[in-house]
């Protein structure tokens, strides 16, 4: 999960970047393609393409995609105005919605660590987020519906992982998403003339870097994806590693600094040191409690 959230927030530093430089549903739209095809190659290296047609309840799969192609709408749109770092740590509201998701969905108890954990999480997040400023505006309901959808998107992962090979789920999420996001790109680019002009800009433009910041942010998000699946597969609950995520936090800190030159203040300061004392607490916690168990047996 640690890795997982390093390359969360080396995910949404790209998408932070291009930014602005490319039509927003296109933009969209090749996030969710170039994995695809990416993973499709991986399909036939391992030989498993077949077992994208023996997935179970593939109506869940539709939903998962439903969630995630609102989250990256909502964090793209949020990027586009906002910081990286209130960004991704509004996108990682998803962690406080997990245990309640999963609690009233699939009857998961939340665990004391895990309660402990995310309360100081979510006051290191409300920190960084700066108290008494607008914390609720326009742009960060955006924000937190993404963490929202993020969060449904995160325990129907949680099941799939159980029942398919991580690179199957992850090809079926990229895909439908692909197919999802392509419509509003269509109506934007057949509708509306002056997406059609940013189009045109684009395939004359000389800034072909930005086809290589594509390439990366695709592969940081499959490298998310593996690695969270990864997690998931070896037995670990989105509730319990909920708190992990957190640590994607500290590396857009650390990109807002040094790529756009934003210090983090006092409480940004007081913020992700709660959040680093969240991922403390939870392993803590839940070694001592299994200290105990294994005790009294």
């Amino acid at each position: 999960m640690v890795l997982s959230a390093v390359w969360f927030a080396i995910t949404y530093l790209f998408v932070k970047l291009c930014t602005g430089k490319f039509p927003f549903f296109l933009f969209t739209f090749s996030r969710f393609l170039i994995p695809c095809l990416i993973l499709l190659i991986v399909l036939f290296t391992q030989k498993c393409f077949q077992d994208c047609f023996r997935v179970k309840r593939f109506h869940t799969h539709i939903l998962r995609a439903i969630f995630v192609t609102i989250t990256q709408f909502s964090i793209f749109y949020y990027l586009s105005k906002g910081s990286l770092l209130n960004g991704t740590v509004l996108l990682n509201t998803g962690p406080l919605f997990i245990p309640l998701i999963e609690w009233l969905l699939i009857g998961h108890k939340l665990g004391k660590s895990t309660l402990v954990s995310l309360i100081v999480a979510f006051t290191g997040v409300i920190l960084i987020l700066q108290p008494g400023t607008d914390l609720f505006s326009y742009l960060s309901l955006v924000g937190l519906l993404a963490g929202f959808t993020q969060a449904c998107s995160q325990v129907l992962y949680g099941i799939h992982v159980r029942e398919q090979k991580v690179v199957v789920n992850l090809f079926l999420l990229f895909f439908l998403c692909s197919c999802i996001s392509l419509l509003p790109l269509l109506v934007s680019y057949f509708v509306f003339s002056y997406q059609t002009t940013q189009y045109s800009l684009l395939f004359t433009s000389k800034e072909w870097y930005l086809l290589l910041f594509l390439f990366i942010l695709a592969s940081a998000n499959v490298l998310t994806q593996f690695y969270r699946g990864q997690a998931y597969s070896k037995g670990g609950r989105p509730a319990t590693l909920a708190s992990f995520l957190y640590l994607a936090v500290l590396f857009a800190a650390f990109f807002d600094w040094l790529i756009f030159d934003l210090t983090p203040n006092i409480f940004s300061i007081l913020g992700t040191i709660l959040v680093i004392g969240s991922v403390i607490i939870k392993i803590t916690m839940r070694r001592h409690i299994l200290k105990k168990r294994a005790q009294t047996k």
